[in-house]
């Protein structure tokens, strides 16, 4: 009797450090912004006010007091920020590579086998188009080898 089929499981998100990381750091720097100017916008808003109905000496304490809830909630919210853009930039960086690979394969030995995606990917158009590629190309025996480091 033969075990059942079981289905192979990535543990590795980041498969193209470059494009995942500078995709996911520019998300971070855009929030980023959104955040302090929303930020500098509470404060020409409501300063004025709050600030007229605080005494001096309890000044300190307030302002200490806001900016360590401010690290307390925004440091969490920077790490679930770069771990979600990690994992939604795997969902492009992986097709991207198992794309490369088949083209790779198609240059190198003439023919290669289907490009196939996971459920969640995304580039299934293009994944289709190359795979409509490569079954012709195999088809018509039409892939001369070329050198790779051309």
């Amino acid at each position: 009797m033969n075990a059942p089929a079981r289905k192979r499981h990535r543990t590795r998100y980041l498969v193209n450090r470059k494009l995942q990381l500078g995709v996911t750091l520019r998300l971070l720097s855009i929030l980023l912004l959104f955040a302090l100017f929303m930020l500098f916008e509470c404060y020409l808003s409501l300063w004025p006010v709050v600030s007229s109905h605080i005494p001096e000496d309890v000044m300190p304490e307030l302002l200490r007091h806001i900016g360590f809830r401010l690290a307390l909630f925004g440091i969490p919210i920077a790490f679930v920020i770069v771990a979600m853009g990690i994992v939604l930039t795997h969902r492009i960086a992986g097709p991207l590579l198992r794309i490369e690979a088949a083209l790779d394969a198609l240059l190198e030995r003439g023919e290669a086998l289907p490009v196939r995606l996971r459920k969640n990917d995304e580039l299934k158009g293009l994944c289709l188009r190359v795979n409509r590629v490569i079954e012709l190309l195999n088809e018509k025996g039409a892939v001369a080898k070329v050198d790779p480091k051309r």
